[in-house]
């Protein structure tokens, strides 16, 4: 659908394609003359039409295990047409970012100092248009009780003191 647009001393010419397929793919030209200088200008560019895809898993997470406070990063690997959306869970129930929890670009999950309870099933999910694609690893947590042990120790001897 082309449509122009005046202003003062400019015109604009827009060339919307609704529905594009696949056949409508190639190059565009526009050319346009000024009036009072005869000169001529010429502006051409290239169509590229990809086929929608459901998303695909580019790289498998891989089970983890790490120690008590230190940072989590999980990156959740997956491409498709158009960018899929992702979202994270842990055990089956959605994660929202939180403090020490976050998001990173739609694809990173950061959690930091980590404890006993973050350990378990993290799966993100990349949705589109087209269907969506699972990936999943298990986080093990090595250290939680013991830390937590000597925290509270700490803690009652401080109090005692």
């Amino acid at each position: 659908i082309p449509e122009i647009h005046h202003r003062e001393h400019t015109t604009f010419f827009s060339f919307t394609i609704k529905n594009v397929t696949k056949e409508q793919a190639g190059l565009y030209n526009c050319s346009a003359e000024n009036r009072y200088t005869k000169e001529v200008l010429y502006r051409s560019t290239q169509l590229i039409v990809q086929e929608k895809q459901a998303p695909w898993v580019m790289q498998h997470l891989q089970n983890v295990t790490v120690n008590s406070s230190s940072t989590l990063v999980l990156e959740c690997r997956v491409d498709g047409i158009p960018l899929p959306t992702i979202t994270w869970f842990k055990n089956g129930y959605e994660i929202q970012p939180a403090s020490g929890i976050t998001l990173l670009y739609n694809e990173n999950l950061i959690i930091e100092r980590v404890k006993k309870d973050d350990e378990g099933l993290y799966t993100c999910q990349a949705i589109n248009e087209m269907g969506h694609a699972n990936n999943s690893a298990y986080v093990t947590v090595r250290g939680g009780e013991e830390r937590s042990n000597i925290e509270v120790i700490i803690l009652v001897c401080t109090g005692v003191a």
